[in-house]
């Protein structure tokens, strides 16, 4: 069974869902964006990558970023 509550609250106050894009959504999709949230705000358990490379944790103050980090960029 799904409880829609909890998706209810992390979509609307952490993915800043509207309501429409809410009942739009599917658990997965959800469920989906909530893991890569996780990751990047470094919430999940083993800061990892499916690689097993470290991620960053973006919340720690000594964490520096560079540009040679970015490979986006």
């Amino acid at each position: 069974m799904i409880d829609l509550d909890w998706f209810f609250y992390i979509a609307k106050k952490h993915l800043h869902y509207s309501d429409e894009e809410f009942w739009d959504a599917t658990p997965r999709a959800i469920l989906s964006l909530w893991e890569q949230h996780c990751k990047f705000m470094g919430w999940n358990k083993n800061n990892t990558n499916s690689k097993g490379d470290k991620i960053n944790n973006f919340n720690d103050p000594s964490t520096i970023i560079s540009l040679e980090s970015c490979t986006f960029l």
